[in-house]
């Protein structure tokens, strides 16, 4: 008996042992399964976060992108809005103060061609050996010619009733710029004056030089 016990003895020892491993293991098990669900949950408000930061990061890098595009953007509109300002405003003088001026010198020459007992053969003969000198005569008879109708407009308004020559502009008029109307008016009614003064200045050349010189020479 006492020998089956001691016999007996180590296997039930051995089943505690294998027991207490069981246990310890279940244990360690249950713990570690814990730690992991600590950690999944843990993780979870963050994996459910980070979409939403990347997205927020995404949408403030492309506003600070295009932020730093639209001053580069508008300083080219600004640029391109000036440099067309600049060309309008060269044209425009080029028109008013060079051509339109040489026109009015070479009608004025072709009015007086009678009584100077000239050619327009030999005009356009001056042009062709001297081209830059005759044009600068013609263009300096042209401003001498505007000019005098400047002034004789200025003596009319001062004779007339205010509000006879309103159609034409009045250089004495304080609120005149014409400066700031070559900026600001549009390239058409800049044309649509220039037509209107080329109209004036032909029918007075026509009125006041070739019909009085056509009628003291017949």
């Amino acid at each position: 008996t006492g020998v089956a016990r001691n016999a007996a003895l180590p296997a039930v020892g051995e089943d505690r042992a294998v027991d207490g491993i069981d246990l310890e293991g279940r244990v360690a098990a249950e713990v570690g399964a814990g730690r992991m669900a600590a950690e999944v949950g843990a993780g979870a408000p963050h994996a459910a976060v980070a979409p939403t930061d990347v997205a927020a990061g995404a949408g403030a890098d492309v506003p600070a992108a295009a932020a730093a595009e639209q001053p580069y953007a508008e300083q080219l509109l600004h640029a391109l809005r000036y440099g067309g300002t600049l060309c309008k405003v060269t044209t425009l003088l080029f028109i008013e103060l060079g051509l339109f001026p040489l026109c009015c010198g070479w009608l004025l020459d072709l009015c007086t061609l009678p009584l100077l007992d000239a050619r327009l053969e030999e005009r356009v003969e001056f042009w062709l050996t001297a081209p830059v000198t005759c044009t600068n005569i013609h263009w300096l008879i042209g401003i001498v010619y505007m000019l005098h109708v400047s002034v004789g407009v200025g003596v009319l308004r001062e004779v007339l009733r205010p509000g006879v020559l309103a159609f034409l502009r009045d250089p004495a008029d304080p609120n005149y710029n014409p400066f700031r109307d070559l900026v600001e008016d549009s390239v058409a009614k800049h044309m649509r004056r220039v037509g209107f003064s080329a109209l004036i200045y032909a029918n007075l050349t026509l009125l006041v030089v070739h019909v009085p010189i056509q009628a003291a020479l017949r």
